[in-house]
């Protein structure tokens, strides 16, 4: 990758980081450079992000947060990352090429829940899943509730005692053993496709052969997992919480454990609000049950992972039900363009 030729002023880093950890942004640093989701910012001084980057200097991490969202609400995939080669994180695709789907790859309606046509996969859909770029207008408007709808400071439950924990650590110690017997297989290969973005798990239940049928949902899905992230983070901040893996070393996560905190469990926040927003948007799909069967089923992965208690995704499952309010109104003109594509 070429070098940045616009040096970062030592505080803008520090707010990138802050933006960083709390899940804001997918932003990181590293030597100088700035990447947003494994790719490196153009933040030369004759490209707009030259100009953003001093401006920027010195505000505060929340007047930082929105003024990056005004900012690059407005950017195009080139001027964000110019010439600059993609990363093994691969390519972000922009939320308004979701909507341009070629008409002639879709399916017709009856193919979405035609049960016949599908056989009994489990190691996710064929391809490349669909992916985004940071959705900036969302998380404005997001930002634009919190005043009204509170939703930094949800009364979900608080974490458990120490002896309450140690109780649902035994319990993970026994999914640890279970985990290993082949008839979980399928499992074992669910919780490796949900440390990404993949959607298989909330497409299968409702019948969807490919994410290319349904490119109002996979944009719906993909924005409702970024939102919940970052309001997550923030619980996982104020709890602080340590992983089950910290607190039983006779744990063996099955994958890498995440740096930051336990409690809530993001996955279980994620797939339910998934779930909840999905049949608020099509209440009539025959597949809602399996949604979120298949959502509960996501977040009890963690757990046969080593990575939450049953505790994180008890908390994870109140705040997607108390954020769901939040939710439509950030995503009023998605819900209502997923119920038209299922119509």
């Amino acid at each position: 990758m070429a070098q940045t030729d616009f040096p970062i002023p030592d505080n803008l880093r520090e707010l990138f980081k802050w933006i960083s950890l709390v899940g804001l942004f997918d932003v990181s640093v590293h030597d100088q450079k700035i990447y947003l989701r494994g790719r490196e910012l153009a933040t030369g001084a004759t490209n707009p992000l030259g100009s953003f980057l001093k401006s920027a200097e010195g505000m505060s991490p929340e007047d930082f947060s929105k003024y990056t969202a005004d900012f690059l609400g407005a950017m195009t995939d080139s001027d964000l990352f110019g010439a600059n080669k993609l990363t093994a994180q691969g390519f972000l695709q922009p939320l308004s090429n979701l909507n341009k789907t070629n008409k002639t790859n879709k399916t017709n309606k009856t193919n979405k829940t035609n049960k016949t046509n599908k056989t009994n996969k489990t190691d996710g859909f064929d391809g490349v899943m669909p992916a985004i770029l940071a959705p900036w207008v969302e998380r404005a408007a997001l930002h634009a509730c919190l005043k009204t709808d509170r939703w930094d400071c949800f009364d979900i439950q608080a974490p458990p005692t120490v002896d309450k924990l140690s109780t649902e650590v035994a319990d993970l110690l026994k999914k640890q053993e279970e985990l290993q017997v082949p008839s979980e297989r399928d499992r074992r290969q669910e919780i490796l496709r949900e440390v990404t973005t993949d959607l298989t798990a909330y497409l299968e239940p409702l019948g969807v052969l490919s994410p290319d049928d349904v490119p109002s949902t996979v944009q719906m899905f993909l924005i409702i997992l970024d939102l919940c992230e970052e309001v997550g983070m923030r619980y996982k901040q104020r709890y602080s919480l340590a992983r089950p893996a910290q607190f039983e070393p006779l744990l063996r996560p099955y994958i890498e454990t995440p740096i930051h905190a336990s409690y809530p469990s993001n996955h279980a926040f994620q797939s339910r609000a998934i779930a909840l927003v999905f049949s608020r948007a099509v209440p009539e799909h025959p597949g809602n049950p399996k949604l979120f069967a298949r959502a509960f089923r996501v977040a009890e992965n963690r757990e046969y992972a080593g990575l939450h208690y049953r505790s994180d995704t008890e908390a994870g499952h109140q705040l997607a039900t108390q954020f769901l309010p939040t939710l439509e109104k950030v995503l009023k003109d998605h819900m209502q363009a997923v119920a038209d594509e299922w119509r």
